[in-house]
């Protein structure tokens, strides 16, 4: 006697192409790199585990200083939404998110702030002078 093997996944548990929070924060990043010559750029990196979930943590690096400026977090659980938005120079602020426009609406916010703009500021101008030797 013979078994077939038989798959048994449903054929439509993709429902929809949703894009990760990740993908958004690194597109991001390489447009601060496009807009400032790459003096200043942005940096994504990513940690998980199994309790917390995924952590994506946006930098802001001045390569010429050697300096890096911890920007902002979003979190998420395996699933991708909602997700948690943390501003951490304005100590921390969360705002949660339930889509990607939501996501987005979030970042525009954080990169608008006043101390957002004064630190890419702030970094480009000791990037400009300093010593290349």
């Amino acid at each position: 006697m013979s078994t077939a093997l038989e798959n048994l996944w449903p054929d439509d548990f993709i429902m929809t192409e949703i894009r990760p929070p990740v993908v958004v924060l690194k597109e991001q990043a390489a447009f601060l790199g496009q807009m400032t010559k790459n003096i200043v750029v942005g940096e994504v990196r990513t940690e998980s585990s199994l309790n917390e979930g995924f952590s994506h943590n946006l930098y802001l690096v001045a390569p010429a200083l050697n300096y890096r400026y911890f920007l902002l977090k979003v979190t998420h659980g395996i699933e991708l939404y909602p997700a948690m938005v943390v501003f951490i120079p304005e100590g921390g602020i969360d705002r949660e998110v339930d889509s990607e426009e939501g996501l987005k609406s979030a970042l525009r916010k954080v990169f608008a702030a006043d101390k957002t703009k004064r630190v890419l500021n702030s970094l480009l101008s000791q990037s400009k002078s300093a010593d290349p030797f």
